[in-house]
Formats: structure tokens, C-alpha cells, sequence
């Protein structure tokens, strides 16, 4: 503490003898001014803490930023208004600058301030604002804010007390500075370092502080955090929807917090009483959902989890090192209760689970799915496999178990993965595995609910015609070149089937006209019966409506992951549903619904303006509290589930809602197929074109990139083809044809291809249609190619095996009948001649 005496000085001169009566008045002033001054710096070196005066008295001399030691001063008689040394509070402790400033951290405080200080003296303030700067020597901050500073230690401060006078430390009293330095978060007070923090890599960037007056803000990844100013721990985090890109105050009661996702957009969430004013749905940035879990890798957990009690997997992390097993229970159990997200508390879960401790693993799981619904997430929209992955749901464990061979583990995780993902592409086979993995050992029930599941499951937002129509388009190229195929192995077989007849025909006609046309061979079609003229240009008209449902399907973009992300109220989803050419009825459900989830009020008319579409009427039943609307709705879609939950028909078909939501009525979710019909427009419209004007689909664009003029060339073929078919239809078949003997070829492709040789009853269309269709989806899956109808191998191979296995018995039955013809054929006739 600098002293209200001038030191010493060598350079003062030799002042002139005064008189003793002179000599003794100033005697007695002096003394009556140290006096009380005296007694003042002795009770307040007393009952102050050792770091320091909370005044300065004399203004400093611009001293230099690595010396602050002010020179001496001469004292004037107008300073005895400014030299008491600093108030204290009733028990004696001194205050510092600030008003909120913690006890004894060395603050002014307002009681014993003057109102006002001589002008000869340094101004005294009553009560300093926060950002005000303190009485203090200038220190090397930049950026205070005015808000005092932690206890600061007693070393590397230079020693600015002239002699005789009470020490006290520069820049001790000074503002508290907090700012990212050096790739960390920095806090001074003076010219000493309080605290650093600093985050491992591959836990998001962080923002630049923000401090208020008794609070600390910071943006890392994407949480917001507060900390405490004095020591750097978290006190609190809330996790938002992407990575921050800055925090700000709005008001002395609302902090701002504004993150930027990767696609580009921005979103803005208030902070106000420590609460959230806005719902947080998380965008898609992969990295994202490992932030926190990259938090956490460090070299010290245990020590890292005093400065953040915040993150879950610091207390996962020291739990599983801690050699005391109570001990490790217990952080485990805190580590749960510290998950704040859905994929956090998932990832909780499998870790739990991996290290034994499913009864943890169980009430992470739980955690989690309750979050996912508070949120207002739905399994139904969960159907992107990346984010299911990155969400830390179920599947990937699952699988991991049924690769094991781990019964336990896989009855751990197949029930969740029913509740939390059941749609997710992948689940179906899952299912399939684990129902194959209990086999004998559980009860046929159980295995039936499990199998039962693999199946696909239908939405009551689509009607039969409409699933079906966008199944077909969805695979219609594909499906196309499996039905070329199966035209192809029939001409084959039957062109085998009538090659003696023809045989005998082309002989004939080379004996009487001399020559035979190359080409005559391809008129096989002649001797087909109609019923397999028929078949064949019924599989042409399937080309042809195919070939026009796959063009209605690729018109319309496939949604984007944010629309398959579980929410259709994320910021992503809503900018696409913005842009989106949404029309018809579907589209007015589609933006319904999110304006439903999102709490917007124009929901009820949207849904009004979607009509009598059953799925608009459930939720607008949901929104208005009428059950008339769910029975209308079933009324019109017999096979709506959600109607039937609401009206409480069918209790069992949501386990997820009658788990997370008891109280709520389901709503009907968009689906793909409404997605499709939305953006694309109705599928009969685009089928009838393929017949009423099949010229105009040439203009469509060629599929997979080929070249628009081999396609255009390929499709007038197609044309030409399915034209000259019907035209044979009106050709009357050649006598020879009739119970003609057949070839040996013949035989063996009618076996090898099911439904070849039955063409002529028209139930061989039955087989030979699911055989080209699934054999090709099983050489497509055998050989890698990114297309086919999407079954499993072994579903593949049972099908095939069940296809010709019928075809193996029709085939015998009509081998015998065709034998007993040829019999018949070959017997001699006899003729009975009437006497």
C-alpha cells in the first residue's frame, strides 16, 4: 500500500531555517494529520487481507507495464479528504470495486466513499460501475468488463512500496479479463493468470467469452456453457443444435447463443433465467454427436471432472478406472444423471452394457428414448442409417451381438432397437436374425412377435395402391430388366418349345419356293397359343408401366437426410419444406404436421386444407381433441393404426408413445410415399401417359446416365416390340402347331425356367415374374450392385426355393400329360366302316 508520506528524496534541497515557534506549529499540524493515519493504517493492514489496499490515493506516474511502481508524492493539505484508506462493512472487511464482487477479493465498497474529493486530489467514486475502471495503477488488460477478479497469488509482482510504506500488489485489485488465448480460455485479474481452460481437439471450436457481472458464458462445440468467473469450473451446460458461432448478451437478462450449421443456416436460442427459451432439434454434422464424448479424452479425467462436473463421459471415464467398486457405481450412476441428449445417453448406454453394468445400460437406454420424446422425435422419421449410427441407437450394437454369437447382449438391444428405430433400413434383418437366433430356445410366440417385425410395415398415410405404386417406382428400372429377362427366357423356351413344327414348316416352304428368308426364325410367334401371346404382352405393358412409375419417381428429388432424421422440425427440415413444391393433399398433411410438432398455429389449416385424407384427419383429431375425426379417419382408411390407437382399438401398435407419451394421441407421420406423391404429383396421371401418349415418355431423361439417343433408340424398339406382339394376337397359329413334339431344350428350360412352360395356362405369369425378379436381386446382392428390391439373401433363397419347387411339381404333371398325348398321337387310328 502506498503511503500518504512522500519518501525520502536525495534530490530534495536544502530549505531554509525556520524559526523554532515555526518549526514546532508545523510539528503539531503533522502530527495531528499522522496521528489518525497512523491508527487508520494500522487497523486496516489489520483487518484487510494481505493482497493489497483497496485505494489508491495518489495518481502513478505512468509507470511502465512491467514495473508499475508510482513515484513518490508529495501530500497536500486537501488530501486528508482522501486518505482514508477504504471503507470496511460492519464486521470490518474490506470492499473492492465491483458490487457483486465476492467477499474479501479485495472491492471498494460504498459505504465510506466521499461524495466528493477535493480537486486537488485523485476522485474517489461512490460506487463503481462494472466495466468503470478501478483507482487502481494501469495493468496489461485488454477487454475488462469491470467484474472483479479471483483471489490472485502473492508471487511475480514487482515491489512497488517506496520505503517506510505498507506493501500492497499491483494489479491485484484489477478487472477480470477473460478471453481466448493461445487456443484456450484465459482468465487474468492484473497482470497474473488466474485460470486457464482448454479443450482437447476434436470438441469443436469455442466461442469468445462472455462475462457479465457475476456470470461467465462460453460457447464450445455445441454447448453453451456457464462457468464460473473466480475458478474456471462448469457449472451448468445446455447443449443446441450445432456448433456455436457466438454468444451475446441481449439484455442483463438474456444471453444470446447463435449457431451455424454446416449447410449454411443459422439459428439464434435465448438463455434467460437459466432456462431455454426455445425447443432444441439437432442439425445433421456428424461430428457433432461425438463433441462431448471427444471432451472427455484427456489425459487426467479425474482431475478434468472437478473443472467440469457437466459431461457424462468424464465420470464414465473415471468410473471404469475406479478400483472401488461402490465408488465406480456411484460415478457410473452420476454419469447418467449427466446426460442431457438422446445420443449422449445412448452412447452412455452401450458403453455400460460393453463393461457389464446393464442395469446402468437399461436406465441410460430409458433416459435416452424420453429425451428422444421430449424433443419431439418419432421412431416412424427415423430412417436415415448414418444418423441412426451417429445417434448411438441400437442397430449397430445389435448387430455387433448377432456377428457374436451374444444371445444376452442381443436380447438387451433388440427390444430397444423395436422402440427406437424400428424403420431405420437394416432393422427388418435384425430382426430377422435375432428371431433365427432364438429359435427352439424361446417360446414359438415370442419368435413370431420377432419375425413379424422383420416384415415391412405399412403406415395408415398410404393406401394399398399407393404403397404399391411407389414400391413399383422406386424399383422400376430394376424391375424392368427383370421382366426383359423373363421375356427373354420365355421366347427362349418357347421358340425350343415349336422348333420341330417350324422345322417341318420351313422345309415345306423352302421346297416349294426354293429359299427360306434368315430372318424367318424370329417369326416364331406364329405358333404360340394366345394364351402365351397374351402372357407376353402383358409382361410388355409391365415394361411400359413400369418404365413410367420409375419416371414419376425420379421427378421428385428423394427427401433430404433432415427430413429422415426423426423430426421434421429441425432448422434444416423446415428450410427444405420451404423450398419444397409440396402439392396436393399430401403436401398440405406434410407442412401440417410440422407445423403441428413445431407448435405453429396455422397447423389446424393446413390440415383442413388436405381434406378427407385420413392421416390430416387423425392429427387434426389430435389437435382439436374430436375423436369423431379418428373414426372418420378410419372410416376412410380401414387400416390406419394411428386411428385405431386414439380410439383405443389397438393399444399395442405404438409401444414407443404408450411408453414416452401415455397421455398424448399418436399422430400419423409423412412417409416417403407422401413425400413422393407430394413433390411428383399422382401416379395414375404419369401411368396413363405411358399409354395414352407413349411417344412423350421418349422425352424423358435417360436413367442411370446413359446416352439420351441409345435410350430413346431402346424405348421406340420397346415400342415396336409390345406393338408387334398384340399384332400376332390377330395371326392365326398353324395347325402343325397343335400337340407338336417338343424338343429336349425345351424340357430343360421349362425346368430351369419357372413358368415357362405353363405360359399357355397363364398361371406360369405367377412364377416366372417373382423368379426373374428375385433371382436378379440376388445376383445383384451377391455381386455388390446398388440396386435391387432389398431383400435379404436368405429370404432371396427361400423364395427361389419355394418358386421351383412348385414349378418342379407343375412341371412333371405336365410332362405326363404330355406324353399321354403323344401317345395318343401315336397310336394307330382305327376306322370302323358301318356294314
Amino acid at each position: 500500500m502506498l503511503s500518504d508520506r512522500p519518501a525520502p528524496s536525495r534530490s530534495t534541497p536544502a530549505r531554509a531555517k525556520r524559526p523554532g515557534w515555526a518549526r514546532l506549529a508545523v510539528a503539531c499540524f503533522w502530527l495531528s494529520v499522522a496521528a489518525p493515519l497512523a491508527f487508520a493504517e494500522v487497523a486496516t493492514a489489520t483487518l484487510q487481507p494481505p493482497f493489497g489496499s483497496p485505494l489508491t490515493l495518489l495518481e502513478p506516474a505512468e509507470p511502465p507495464p512491467d514495473d508499475p511502481q508510482p513515484d513518490a508524492a508529495q501530500p497536500n493539505e486537501g488530501q486528508q479528504n482522501a486518505t482514508e484508506p477504504g471503507t470496511t462493512d460492519p464486521e470490518g472487511a474490506a470492499r473492492g470495486p465491483a458490487e457483486n464482487a465476492p467477499e474479501a477479493q479485495g472491492a471498494t465498497g460504498q459505504g465510506g466513499a466521499p461524495e466528493e474529493a477535493p480537486t486537488d486530489a485523485p476522485q474517489t467514486p461512490e460506487a463503481p460501475d462494472a466495466g468503470a475502471p478501478t483507482p487502481t495503477p494501469p495493468t496489461p488488460l485488454d477487454g475488462a468488463d469491470g467484474a472483479t477478479g479471483a483471489e490472485p497469488t502473492d508471487d511475480g509482482a514487482p515491489d512497488a512500496t517506496p520505503e517506510g510504506a505498507e506493501p500492497t500488489e499491483a494489479g491485484a485489485t484489477g478487472a477480470l479479463d477473460v478471453a481466448l488465448r493461445g487456443g484456450g480460455v484465459e482468465a487474468r485479474a492484473g497482470n497474473r493468470t488466474l485460470w486457464r481452460l482448454e479443450f482437447p481437439a476434436g470438441s469443436g471450436s469455442t466461442t469468445e467469452p462472455l462475462l457479465t457481472d457475476d456470470r461467465l458464458y462460453l460457447g464450445h462445440g455445441n454447448s453453451l456453457l456457464e462457468l464460473d468467473p473466480q475458478s474456471g469450473v462448469v457449472q451448468r451446460r445446455w447443449p443446441l443444435s450445432g456448433p456455436l458461432e457466438r454468444v451475446e448478451a441481449l439484455d442483463a437478462e438474456t444471453v444470446a447463443a447463435t449457431v451455424r450449421h454446416a449447410s449454411g443456416p443459422t439459428e439464434r436460442f435465448l438463455l434467460r433465467d437459466g432456462a431455454l427459451q426455445e425447443a432444441v432439434h439437432f442439425g445433421l454434422e456428424p461430428e457433432m454427436f461425438g463433441y462431448l464424448r471427444a471432451e472427455a479424452q484427456v489425459p487426467d479425467p479425474a482431475a478434468r471432472l472437478e473443472r467440469d462436473p457437466t459431461n457424462p463421459w468424464l465420470y464414465l471415464a473415471v468410473g471404469l478406472e475406479e478400483a472401488n467398486q461402490e465408488a465406480a457405481r456411484e460415478l457410473l450412476r452420476q454419469g447418467v444423471e449427466a446426460g442431457a441428449t438422446f445420443y449422449d445417453l445412448a452412447g452412455l448406454a452401450q458403453a455400460l452394457e460393453e463393461n457389464g453394468h446393464t442395469d446402468l445400460a437399461e436406465t441410460a437406454l430409458d433416459a435416452a428414448l424420453a429425451d428422444f420424446a421430449a424433443r419431439g422425435y418419432d421412431p416412424r422419421l427415423l430412417t436415415d442409417p448414418a444418423l441412426e449410427a451417429v445417434y448411438n441407437f441400437p442397430l449397430t450394437p445389435l448387430r455387433r451381438a448377432l456377428d457374436a454369437g451374444d444371445a444376452a447382449s442381443a436380447a438387451f438391444w433388440a427390444p430397444y432397437l423395436a422402440l427406437a428405430a424400428p424403420n431405420v433400413p437394416g432393422a427388418n434383418e435384425a430382426f430377422s436374425r435375432y428371431a433365427a437366433m432364438l429359435g427352439a430356445d424361446a417360446p414359438a410366440e415370442e419368435v413370431a412377435q420377432w419375425r413379424a417385425l422383420a416384415l415391412p410395415r405399412a403406415s395408415g398415410s398410404v393406401g394399398g395402391l399407393d404403397r404399391i405404386a411407389s414400391a413399383l417406382g422406386r424399383v422400376g428400372w430394376y424391375a424392368d430388366l427383370a421382366i426383359l429377362v423373363a421375356i427373354l427366357g420365355l421366347h427362349l423356351t418357347l421358340i425350343a418349345k415349336y422348333w420341330r413344327p417350324q422345322s417341318d414348316d420351313l422345309k415345306r416352304i423352302h421346297a416349294q419356293r426354293g429359299y427360306v428368308t434368315p430372318v424367318a426364325r424370329l417369326f416364331a410367334l406364329r405358333y404360340y397359343t394366345v394364351s402365351e401371346k397374351l402372357v407376353l404382352v402383358v409382361m410388355f405393358a409391365a415394361v411400359l408401366a413400369l418404365a413410367a412409375l420409375a419416371d414419376w419417381y425420379g421427378n421428385a428429388a428423394a427427401p433430404p437426410t433432415a427430413v429422415r432424421s426423426g423430426t421434421l422440425v429441425s432448422r434444416e427440415a423446415q428450410d427444405y419444406l420451404a423450398a419444397a413444391e409440396l402439392t396436393g393433399p399430401r403436401g398440405a398433411f406434410i407442412r401440417g404436421y410440422a407445423a403441428h410438432m413445431g407448435g405453429d398455429e396455422g397447423a389446424r389449416a393446413l390440415y383442413e386444407a388436405a381434406g378427407a385424407f385420413p392421416p390430416a384427419l387423425n392429427n387434426l383429431g389430435a389437435l382439436t381433441g374430436d375423436p369423431g375425426l379418428f373414426e372418420r379417419a378410419l372410416e376412410l382408411e380401414p387400416g390406419s393404426l394411428e386411428a385405431r390407437y386414439n380410439l383405443g382399438e389397438a393399444p399395442e401398435a405404438f409401444p414407443f408413445h404408450a411408453r414416452y407419451r401415455p397421455d398424448e394421441p399418436v399422430l400419423a407421420v409423412p412417409t416417403e410415399t407422401d413425400f413422393q406423391n407430394a413433390l411428383a404429383g399422382p401416379w395414375r396421371a404419369a401411368l396413363a401417359e405411358a399409354f395414352t401418349n407413349p411417344l412423350r415418355t421418349l422425352q424423358h431423361p435417360a436413367p442411370f446416365g446413359f446416352n439420351q439417343e441409345l435410350w430413346t433408340v431402346f424405348r421406340v424398339l420397346l415400342l415396336l416390340l409390345t406393338l408387334l406382339t398384340i399384332a400376332f394376337l390377330f395371326v392365326p397359329r398353324p395347325r402343325s402347331a397343335r400337340n407338336a413334339p417338343r424338343t429336349l431344350l425345351y424340357h430343360v428350360l421349362a425346368l430351369l425356367i419357372p413358368g415357362s412352360g405353363l405360359a399357355d395356362e397363364a398361371w406360369g405369369l405367377l412364377l416366372i415374374l417373382p423368379w426373374a425378379l428375385v433371382g436378379l436381386d440376388v445376383i445383384t446382392q451377391r455381386a455388390g450392385w446398388p440396386f435391387g428390391l432389398g431383400l435379404s439373401l436368405n429370404a432371396g433363397y427361400a423364395v427361389l426355393g419355394a418358386i421351383y419347387l412348385v414349378n418342379t411339381v407343375a412341371f412333371f404333371v405336365e410332362l405326363a400329360s404330355y406324353r399321354q398325348r403323344m401317345r395318343e398321337r401315336a397310336a394307330p387310328r382305327v376306322v370302323v366302316k358301318e356294314a
